[in-house]
C-alpha cells in the first residue's frame, strides 16, 4: 500500500501539476499549441509555479517515506526547473530537452546500463523540437546539457 501511495504522490507531483500547470498558462497567454508557453518572456510564472510543484513533491515524498531514490529525483526535477527558471529571462533553452535527458541520466546512473536506453528519447523529441521551430540547435543542446550536469552532480552528491 505504501508503495502505491508514494508512487500516487511522485505522478502528482511529476506529471500531474506540470501538465496542468502548462496547460493553464498555455491558454492564460493563448498560445497556439495548447501544450507549450512559446514566448520565453511567459516562461517565469509557469517556471516559478514548477519549482512549487516539484518541491511539494519531495516534501511529500520524504514524508512518505518513499525510496531514496524518487525523492533524489524529486529533487533533480526541482533544481533543474530552477536553473531553467534563472536562465530564462536572457535566453530560452529547451525545457523538452532538459526534460528528456535529466531523468535519463537518473535512470541510467541509478539502472546502469539498462538506463541508458532512455536516451534514445532524444533524438525525436528534439528534432520535433526544432523541425516545428520551436528551438535552435543550440538551445535544444544547452537544454540536454544543463538536464545531464545538473542530475549527475546530485545525484553524485544524494546517492
Amino acid at each position: 500500500m505504501k508503495g502505491i501511495v508514494c508512487s500516487a504522490a511522485a505522478i502528482f507531483a511529476s506529471v500531474i501539476l506540470p501538465v496542468a500547470n502548462i496547460l493553464f498558462f498555455s491558454r492564460k497567454y493563448n498560445n497556439s499549441d495548447k501544450l507549450d508557453v512559446e514566448k520565453k518572456e511567459d516562461r517565469l510564472i509557469p517556471l516559478i509555479a514548477g519549482v512549487i510543484g516539484y518541491v511539494v513533491g519531495v516534501v511529500l515524498l520524504y514524508l512518505l517515506e518513499a525510496p531514496w531514490l524518487a525523492t533524489v529525483l524529486m529533487i533533480c526535477y526541482a533544481v533543474v526547473t530552477f536553473t531553467i527558471m534563472l536562465i530564462t529571462p536572457f535566453w530560452k533553452i529547451s525545457i523538452h530537452s532538459c526534460g528528456v535527458v535529466g531523468p535519463s541520466m537518473g535512470l541510467a546512473m541509478a539502472f546502469w546500463p539498462f538506463g541508458l536506453l532512455y536516451f534514445l528519447l532524444l533524438p525525436p523529441i528534439a528534432w520535433s523540437r526544432y523541425v516545428l521551430k520551436k528551438h535552435t540547435p543550440l538551445q535544444l543542446a544547452i537544454g540536454a546539457v544543463v538536464g545531464f550536469i545538473l542530475t549527475a552532480l546530485i545525484f553524485w552528491i544524494l546517492l
